[in-house]
């Protein structure tokens, strides 16, 4: 796999050595124009940007709820999001 050459910012973020002249130069020219500008992520491992996608992968299903088979069945059916069903539903109870 291919592997840049890195270079540190002066944050101690790592960049690719090929083009860290060049974002320096841009980072100076804003800071020029009175901007302040940061650079809050970099280069980052294959095995860390892993790590990353995992974490919001997990956090993406833990806000995943389950209802059920013939709930979700409906859902689907009549194109409704989850609170959508569940008004419905209350609706249907107060009538009862």
């Amino acid at each position: 796999a291919y592997k840049p050459i890195l270079k540190s910012l002066s944050n101690g973020l790592q960049f690719d050595r090929r083009a860290i002249e060049q974002l320096n130069s841009m980072l100076s020219d804003a800071r020029a124009q009175g901007l302040s500008p940061v650079v809050c992520s970099a280069y980052r491992s294959l095995e860390y940007q892993q790590k990353l996608f995992d974490n919001q992968v997990n956090k993406q299903m833990s806000k995943i709820r389950y209802v059920g088979m013939d709930a979700a069945k409906v859902i689907t059916e009549n194109g409704q999001c989850l609170e959508e069903y569940l008004e419905i539903i209350r609706q249907r109870n107060n009538r009862s």
